[in-house]
């Protein structure tokens, strides 16, 4: 652990991965691993990581809390999501972290910092987006009108 809080990412993956090999069945090695994979961006790999807490203790808070934080930074470079599906896959992460803790959630627990966060990293994209169509429907028009206009011989009547 004191491998990843260092930022040390490789040499702490590789000491996880021995751990795992050792206590294939201990989910908070297998957590750490995710964690471990999280942070050198082996989303996949993390997640499966995540999975395999999930099945072992299907309560398990944290797991959901780290599916959360691997969600947010992965945004679209997850495979298959989009920044948005991504974002909203870890507000739900977030939200069922918080269900599972109920009065145990600390005062100090950061996952309410990080859904106000989400909420505007999701409206921004949406925004985004509705940008995107917009100016995409005006060159679509445009196109539209050009090609009647050249249809039309310049907008001459015979």
């Amino acid at each position: 652990l004191q491998q990843l809080a260092s930022g040390n990412y490789e040499q702490a993956l590789e000491q996880f991965r021995a751990a795992a090999s050792l206590a294939p069945t201990l989910p908070s090695v297998r957590l750490a691993l995710g964690d471990a994979l999280r942070a050198t961006k082996s989303w996949q790999q993390a997640k499966a990581e995540f999975d395999r807490v999930q099945e072992m203790e299907p309560r398990n808070a944290e797991v959901h809390f780290d599916l959360a934080v691997m969600y947010q930074e992965a945004g679209e470079n997850f495979p298959g999501m989009t920044k948005i599906d991504a974002y909203q896959r870890a507000v739900t992460e977030f939200n069922r972290y918080r269900e599972l803790m109920g009065p145990r959630l600390p005062r100090d627990d950061p996952s309410a910092t990080y859904l106000e966060e989400l909420g505007r990293l999701i409206e921004r994209e949406q925004r985004a987006m509705e940008r995107e169509a917009a100016q995409a429907q005006r060159e679509q028009e445009r196109a539209a009108r050009e090609a009647a206009a050249a249809e039309g011989g310049g907008g001459e009547t015979p």
